[in-house]
């Protein structure tokens, strides 16, 4: 009657356990090392085109990079309190927006053009995206340091409140 039984050791449970674990952490590390290769290749980018800008661009150009460092910010901060795909994902993103911006900046001094029409491009890239990226570091300082300390005091309060349930006994 498609009725089946399935008997679970405790070896072949602790195997399950492993087998889990080593998918995880493989799917973990590929995600970080694609991330960390992007960030290498757009701040080896930035590099190049901070070295190839003119002087009245430079400026320009650092905030690209301040924003770069600003991903880069936050992505320490994800992997230090345990990032979910999305927040990971959302940096990628971010990080390639960068990437992209900086290759169009890239062709541009290559192909000679006005300085001026750079800058305008800059400017217009930094109005549509830096309050969406400096917004995004907002929320991660709130949340570390807001919601980050309220959640350790219900825990400790919880840890607490069970060890002296446990001495009135």
């Amino acid at each position: 009657d498609n009725i089946y039984e399935f008997y679970l050791t405790p070896d072949r449970y602790e195997d399950i356990k492993r087998e889990i674990k080593e998918v995880i952490i493989e799917i973990l590390v590929k995600r970080n090392i694609e991330l960390a290769k992007l960030f290498q290749e757009t701040s080896q980018l930035y590099e190049e085109v901070r070295k190839k800008a003119p002087k009245e661009l430079k400026p320009f150009v650092d905030e690209i990079g301040g924003c770069l460092t600003a991903e880069l910010v936050a992505y320490h901060r994800l992997l230090e309190t345990g990032g979910t795909k999305e927040e990971f994902d959302q940096i990628k993103d971010y990080v390639n927006k960068l990437k992209t911006i900086l290759e169009n900046i890239k062709r541009d001094f290559e192909s000679y053009k006005e300085p001026g029409k750079i800058k305008s491009k800059i400017k217009n890239w930094l109005k549509e995206t830096g309050p969406v990226i400096l917004a995004s570091i907002g929320l991660w300082a709130l949340a570390i340091g807001f919601v980050f300390p309220l959640f350790m005091i219900t825990k400790m309060d919880e840890a607490i409140s069970s060890w002296i349930k446990k001495e009135k006994r």
